[in-house]
């Protein structure tokens, strides 16, 4: 608009909306200015980026603190071995078909009583409320993200643990001006494993979404704007290290991890009003680096203990 008065070109659309800008009073212009820029497209970048460290921390909570859970020695003496023997006979009694238990049952079952206190298949629910203030260059924002992931242990033996699931996201988002829904799927993987001393922990997530975005009018030459999809996608992928220190029941963990994380928006165009903005594609990568430390009860099965708890403290 400025560029097109200095060279003297006019338009109509030009026209409409210096006629629109013309009413404000010098108090209203900065608010005015900011109305027309479109910042419900910016926060939602922000938010999508929430939603896979929200599914990070799922997963990190799945691994935890401590190597993971094992036969205790009652379960792999011979008493225990007889005991689950004996847990099979019921199983074939109850109607499970012969050909699923081998000629050696004893081991079988060992792992089926381990596939079960180990709780293979897990799901998680949660909420996290998001807030930015608004500064001198931002009107800050919102966001309310619910999320639900479930995933399964593939693989459990010898302290290490690999599986992978699905994570389904909903996001509501409130700038200053304007307003937005975000939902995301992702596929995730995961794994850790002893090596001498430490722990090593590795996740890669992958997830599209789609984005419905609405931001008002300030000019009002028309009701609002609105793009029902918008399309994105994010990635991450992350390795830690820790080195769990056990005293009694009680288990210190120094740990460090690193995050790789890229987000993608594509562009879109509002329409033909001389309010209307031509949004370009977005794609942002980031690396993030935690030191810190955690702290707990060594043995965590809340179905087998009295009671658990863990605690973090950490520096990124």
């Amino acid at each position: 608009m400025v560029a097109s008065s200095q060279v003297g070109s006019s338009s109509a659309l030009q026209d409409q909306l210096l006629y629109a800008t013309s009413v404000n009073t010098a108090a209203s212009l900065a608010a005015y200015a900011q109305g027309l820029a479109g910042e419900v497209y910016s926060a939602a970048v922000a938010v999508i980026a929430q939603t896979a460290q929200r599914v990070q921390q799922a997963v990190l909570t799945r691994l935890g603190d401590t190597i993971g859970i094992g036969l205790s020695n009652s379960m792999t003496s011979p008493a225990g071995n007889t005991a689950l023997m004996a847990s099979g006979n019921a199983l074939l009694s109850g109607g499970l078909a012969p050909s699923a238990i081998s000629s050696n049952p004893s081991v079988d079952l060992i792992a089926e009583y381990k596939s079960l206190t180990n709780g293979n298949v897990w799901g998680a629910l949660a909420y996290q409320k998001g807030k930015r203030s608004s500064d001198s260059n931002s009107g800050g924002w919102n966001s309310n993200l619910y999320q639900l992931v479930f995933g399964s242990d593939m693989y459990v033996a010898d302290n290490s643990r690999v599986g992978g699931g699905i994570a389904l996201s909903s996001t509501s988002l409130n700038p200053t001006d304007g307003s937005g829904t975000i939902q995301q799927g992702s596929v995730f993987a995961y794994g850790k494993m002893p090596v001498e001393a430490y722990v090593v922990d590795v996740m890669a997530s992958f997830g599209l979404n789609t984005s419905d975005l609405s931001r008002g009018d300030v000019t009002g030459l028309t009701h609002d704007f609105r793009n029902k999809s918008i399309a994105g996608n994010d990635t991450m992928v992350s390795l830690g290290v820790s080195r769990p220190v056990d005293m009694d029941n009680f288990r210190i963990t120094p740990y460090a991890r690193v995050t790789w994380q890229m987000v993608t928006q594509s562009g879109l165009n509002e329409g033909s009003s001389a309010s209307a903005l031509s949004v370009d594609s977005f794609t942002g990568h980031g690396v993030r680096g935690v030191l810190g430390i955690a702290a707990g009860s060594r043995f965590n099965d809340p179905m087998t203990e009295k009671y658990t708890y863990r605690a973090y403290v950490g520096v990124g």
